[in-house]
């Protein structure tokens, strides 16, 4: 089989980022051992981690801290850490105290956003994706949320908080009526800087309503209508300031 250019070019791609997942996962135990004193229970299943391709010299890792469970509901920080990708020591971290929290609705699984987001000249930030999601079959819900981080000297800078990205709701007969909005936005940087040096986030939205009815030839989608809808989102000295609507709540 030939492989034009372009198609070497991307397998070249996957690969690579599968052998830097690989020496991630190989490297969490001695990163754990280098972040967290020995007695800790910090879970390596449960920590994530990603080599970051815009700076492959440093890797990033989400630690899952567990503080207490009750009936019903726990309480969970988030604790991130940038390491030198080399010698596996810790360069800067930042405690989310409660971003892992969860009751009916609990954590699905922890994502970096390793898109090139240069907000402003010299300032290249990173993603992280949380995705959470219900028990109930017949009110299924989901949704996933982004917060955005800055490196600064030891420390991480929150500049973006729980911005939701995707939202999946509905309910129904679990056999086929029923009705489902599912909600997906992306996200795209502005090509000028605005005001103070950073660039505005341009977010689009999609939304997309289904109903379904049980009819003679079967389960049968009667109702479909997708409406769009796009932002700009703004930097205010701090973070970038996201309207009330956009939010996870």
């Amino acid at each position: 089989m030939k492989l034009a250019g372009g198609s070497m070019a991307v397998v070249a791609v996957l690969l690579s980022g599968m052998v830097q997942a690989q020496e991630c996962r190989e490297q969490l135990p001695q990163i754990l051992k280098n972040a967290y004193a020995p007695q800790s229970q910090v879970s390596v299943e449960e920590t994530v981690c990603k080599v970051w391709p815009a700076q492959p010299h440093l890797t990033l890792v989400a630690v899952s801290l567990p503080r207490a469970e009750h009936d019903g509901y726990g309480e969970t920080d988030l604790e991130l850490l940038i390491v030198d990708s080399s010698s596996s020591r810790v360069r800067a971290r930042k405690l989310m105290a409660g971003a892992l929290d969860w009751d009916a609705f609990h954590v699905s699984s922890i994502a970096f956003d390793t898109a090139p987001y240069r907000v402003s000249q010299g300032q290249l930030a990173f993603g992280v994706r949380i995705s959470r999601r219900g028990s109930s079959r017949v009110n299924p819900f989901s949704v996933q949320s982004l917060d955005m981080y800055l490196v600064e000297e030891d420390t991480l800078r929150p500049i973006l908080r729980d911005l939701v990205m995707e939202e999946g709701s509905g309910e129904w007969d679990s056999n086929c009526a029923g009705a489902w909005v599912d909600k997906t936005r992306t996200l795209a940087l502005a090509e000028q800087a605005g005001r103070n040096g950073y660039r505005d986030l341009i977010l689009r939205e999609k939304n997309a309503f289904a109903r379904s009815e049980a009819r003679d030839s079967g389960c049968e989608t009667v109702e479909e209508n997708i409406q769009q809808q796009r932002y700009r989102l703004s930097y205010d000295g701090q973070n970038y300031v996201v309207p009330k609507e956009l939010l996870q709540h």
